[in-house]
């Protein structure tokens, strides 16, 4: 059983290896059943709202969809935070930001995940 501490600890993480400079687009919902993970350590994820804001201007988007690099540091700790979100069937929101490539051309890369 995860325990309020436990929550807070994982926002926490998540706010601390998070990177901070934030442009790109940013969505708002919970996620959707279907996660798909691509060889590399990609896991593409959907969210029931749509990618607002001011989105990744490098590609063309499937407004639900958010990709996320398992690879790195802040992206097992985005991953983290995806299945506590699930599991707890908590409302996230998603960050992305300019200047990183998207993936397939028309999935943004998510920079920050917040579990609400």
């Amino acid at each position: 059983m995860i325990t309020r501490t436990v929550v807070r600890t994982l926002i926490a993480l998540a706010t601390l290896f998070s990177g901070l400079a934030v442009a790109g687009g940013s969505g708002t919902g919970k996620i959707v059943p279907g996660w798909l993970l691509y060889p590399g350590g990609i896991i593409f994820f959907y969210i029931d709202g749509p990618n607002g804001g001011h989105a990744n201007s490098a590609c063309p988007l499937i407004p639900t969809r958010w990709a996320i690099d398992t690879t790195t540091q802040d992206g097992k700790t985005a991953f983290a935070m995806l299945m506590l979100s699930y599991s707890q069937d908590r409302t996230v929101a998603v960050y992305g930001h300019d200047g990183v490539p998207c993936i397939h051309g028309n999935t943004e890369v998510a920079s920050q995940v917040h579990v609400y």
